[in-house]
């Protein structure tokens, strides 16, 4: 029976080792979804973190590193694209008509998500044998052709554009196909809460090769049938720019949609205990996935929902955070056409709430966004 591959990969510094009220959505979506039928489900840890409950000190400053510098994104990267090769087929290599893949991630994790989707689009997905060998065995030999194949497949992705560079990533890419006779892998769905670009502290990227970790694609591929973001109206960290799709070329076959919603980085991804205005992205996000023809399946349990668009907002630049340069979102909100969809469903509570006194700088300036114009003239 054919089945849905579930990729999830979260933020960074996000283990996720517990479920509990700091969780980030990803996670919970993780839990969530791998309860459902037909679906198998991987979860990456975030960029700077590793599994487990305690660290060494080693692995403490492994994930350092990670996060200074975003050195670990190659490696979600090729962690989730192993994932799909391993479960690709069926019991005995059996090829199963009709698998898909779904991809869900959030901040730098939404970065990997992306990445992946284009990477196994490029390249899809390897025959179980090469070179005599069962590549998706439990041995070391498996393993060691199995990583060297898939940083073949990531390196292609990464090929850093030139006058031809386009053109240069399609042949390497079209040569790896026939190689290792690779199967076409439909990405089905691509779902992430708002992705950004920064990789690592500023600065400190400039000690690592910077191209490696660029955005290829600002574009949704035609390929892609469903694209669901949602995004931080109030996010203060400058380096913290979001990376909406570019949807000026988009196919009209596609469903892309892109949300704003009040609250920082992490009050629309999770992590915070108090989850009013996480829980309003993530309501969003689950109903998304969960209409006709997408079909995701989710199974929250007992989970209350505790959505509120009045709910508390954090700031990202107190403690530690004020190494951080101050910015808002003020060049992003009205990028692209500013119609009603673009704000989330009854964003005007929020506005109309004494307490909140929400006027942020991202939807004032520089013009104020039309549906909130009369919040911004009284």
């Amino acid at each position: 029976m054919a089945r849905t591959l579930c990729v999830f990969s979260d933020g960074t510094g996000q283990r996720g080792v517990r479920v509990d009220d700091g969780a980030t959505n990803i996670f919970k979506m993780y839990e969530w979804a791998r309860s459902a039928p037909d679906q198998v489900c991987f979860y990456d840890s975030g960029v700077g973190t590793e599994p487990g409950k305690k660290l060494s000190w080693s692995r403490w400053a492994r994930n350092l590193a990670g996060k200074a510098t975003g050195s670990g994104i190659t490696q979600n990267i090729h962690d989730c694209y192993e994932f799909l090769l391993l479960n690709w087929d069926g019991p005995a290599g059996t090829e199963i008509a009709g698998n898909r893949i779904a991809v869900f991630g959030f901040s730098r994790g939404a970065y990997t998500a992306r990445s992946l989707a284009s990477a196994v689009l490029l390249c899809g997905i390897p025959a179980r044998r090469q070179n005599g060998i069962d590549i998706t065995a439990d041995n070391a030999d498996a393993k060691k052709e199995r990583d060297r194949i898939v940083a073949e497949a990531i390196g292609i992705y990464q090929t850093q554009y030139g006058p031809r560079g386009a053109e240069e990533r399609r042949a390497k890419a079209a040569v790896f196909r026939e190689t290792y006779a690779c199967r076409d892998a439909p990405i089905h769905l691509v779902a992430v809460f708002d992705t950004v670009a920064a990789l690592g502290l500023p600065g400190v990227m400039n000690l690592v090769n910077p191209f490696r970790h660029r955005f290829h694609d600002a574009k949704l591929s035609s390929r892609v049938p469903f694209g669901f973001q949602a995004l931080a109206i109030d996010e203060n960290r400058k380096v913290f720019a979001p990376v909406p799709w570019d949807e000026t070329e988009a196919h009209p076959d596609q469903r892309i949609d892109q949300v704003w919603f009040p609250g920082v980085h992490s009050d629309i991804g999770g992590g915070y205990p108090d989850r009013g205005l996480s829980d309003a992205a993530l309501a969003w996000m689950i109903a998304q996935c969960a209409q006709p023809g997408v079909d995701i399946g989710f199974e929250p349990g007992g989970y209350r929902f505790q959505g509120s668009l009045t709910a508390a907002q954090h700031d990202e630049r107190t403690g530690f955070g004020l190494f951080w340069r101050e910015g808002d979102r003020s060049a992003f909100v009205l990028k692209h056409k500013p119609d009603r969809d673009r704000l989330c469903e009854n964003i005007e509570e929020r506005f109309r709430d004494t307490k909140a006194n929400y006027r942020p700088k991202a939807l004032g300036r520089p013009s104020v966004h039309p549906r909130v114009r009369d919040f911004y003239s009284a």
